[in-house]
């Protein structure tokens, strides 16, 4: 369930939830992305080497290894763009909040 439709009701909470779900959706997508270039770069490895034979010296590796570090940072800049939305997340949980509380308590 996204927060924007949890929130919903408060104008400033459901603004500071729909920061939230677009920058966890764009952080899912690229480790997702991510994910996906590690186990492609790891099975075209796995591919190259598994039919050669003993003793055949084979250098060009360049692709696999280059899928694989960019996949890993790509996965970890997902994860960070996830985790700096946990502020928006935060906010809009206050804002839901602060309606419930009665205006003597403000």
């Amino acid at each position: 369930m996204r927060l924007a439709a949890f929130v919903g009701g408060s104008d400033s909470a459901t603004v500071w939830a729909q920061r939230f779900d677009t920058r966890v959706q764009t952080g899912s997508r690229i480790s997702t992305l991510g994910l996906v270039s590690v186990a492609l770069g790891v099975g075209l490895q796995y591919f190259r080497v598994r039919n050669r034979t003993p003793g055949t010296r084979d250098d060009a590796n360049g692709l696999e290894a280059t899928l694989g570090f960019a996949g890993a940072a790509a996965f970890v800049g997902g994860q960070l763009v996830r985790t700096s939305a946990e502020s928006f997340r935060g906010r809009a949980i206050w804002w839901y909040n602060r309606r419930f509380v009665s205006k003597q308590e403000r």
